[in-house]
């Protein structure tokens, strides 16, 4: 008999986080940028590299440093996650103002500050 793997998520910097809205208190358990986490089959051992990125000539580290970077103006680093959504692409400065999720137009009722 054949047993099957259930997929596993990859999660990146997980963090409880204990707010109180309305005098609820709620806990949440964030995770650093949702949208760019992978389902990852454990059984799959595919490494395919898209058509597009050259190994010898992609830059890894811009491109892990922009990962992390404010998506709003590009000049900072990540440092809010949006309550109720926890999409976690925002600066401090870009976060604070909006009132809606750039990624899932969720309405925002607090932004929470990540310290990394």
């Amino acid at each position: 008999m054949h047993m099957t793997r259930s997929p596993t998520l990859q999660v990146k910097n997980p963090a409880w986080i204990i707010c109180e809205l309305e005098g609820i208190v709620i806990l949440g358990y964030f995770v650093d940028s949702m949208e760019d986490n992978n389902i990852i089959d454990d059984d799959s051992t595919s490494t395919a590299t898209p058509e597009c990125v050259n190994s010898d000539t992609f830059d890894y580290g811009n491109a892990l440093q922009s990962n992390n970077m404010c998506i709003s103006c590009i000049n900072s680093h990540r440092a809010v996650a949006f309550v109720p959504c926890a999409h976690y692409v925002m600066c401090l400065a870009c976060g604070s103002g909006t009132t809606q999720c750039p990624i899932c137009r969720t309405t925002v009722i607090a932004c929470l500050r990540i310290y990394e």
